[in-house]
C-alpha cells in the first residue's frame, strides 16, 4: 500500500503539461503548484484569501488565486477547479472534493484509480415546462390541459 502518483496530461487553455499528480482524500481541495499552472492556463483573482494546512508542515499556505484545470486518468476526462499555491511539494494534488465529484474510487492496494463520471458523457437532469403535460404521467397525474408542468428530462452532453 501506498501514495497513488500518476503522470498525468494536464491541459488549460494556453496548452497542456505533464505532472505528477498525488490523489489524496486527506486533502479536501484541489491545488496545484503556481509554476505548473502558469504552463497551461491563466489564473483568476479572488476577492479575499484562502488558507490551506498541508500535512507535512505546521505552517499555514494563503493564495488567492484560482484556476480551472483538465485531466484525462484512465481515459476519463475530469475538470475541476485548483487552487494555486507557491509552495507546494508536489506538482498537484487531487482532493477530496475532485475525487467525490467525479466519483473517484483509489485503491491504494493496487494503486490504482477508477473514475465513475467523464466530462464528456455527463447527463443532466434538465428541468422543462410546457403546457403540455408528459406522457408518463397517469390521465389523473396531469389534470386538466391548461395547467403549466414543470418536469424532469433527462440529456447526454456529448
Amino acid at each position: 500500500m501506498g501514495l497513488i502518483i500518476k503522470q498525468l496530461i494536464i491541459k488549460g487553455i494556453q496548452g497542456q503539461v505533464k505532472a505528477e499528480v498525488l490523489f489524496d482524500t486527506g486533502v479536501r481541495r484541489s491545488v496545484i503548484r503556481k509554476d505548473i499552472a502558469r504552463k497551461v492556463t491563466p489564473l483568476v483573482n479572488l476577492p479575499s484569501p484562502m488558507a490551506f494546512r498541508l500535512a507535512e508542515s505546521k505552517t499555514e499556505l494563503k493564495t488567492n488565486l484560482v484556476t480551472n484545470i483538465i485531466l484525462r486518468v484512465n481515459g476519463r476526462i475530469i475538470q475541476d477547479q485548483f487552487y494555486v499555491l507557491e509552495k507546494l511539494s508536489r506538482e498537484v494534488i487531487i482532493g477530496a472534493d475532485t475525487m467525490q465529484s467525479w466519483e473517484i474510487k483509489l485503491d491504494p492496494k493496487n494503486e490504482s484509480i477508477k473514475v465513475g463520471v467523464d466530462a464528456h458523457r455527463i447527463e443532466l437532469l434538465l428541468l422543462v415546462s410546457g403546457t403540455v403535460p408528459p406522457r408518463s404521467l397517469s390521465r389523473k397525474e396531469r389534470g386538466p390541459r391548461r395547467e403549466h408542468f414543470v418536469y424532469p428530462v433527462r440529456a447526454r452532453v456529448q
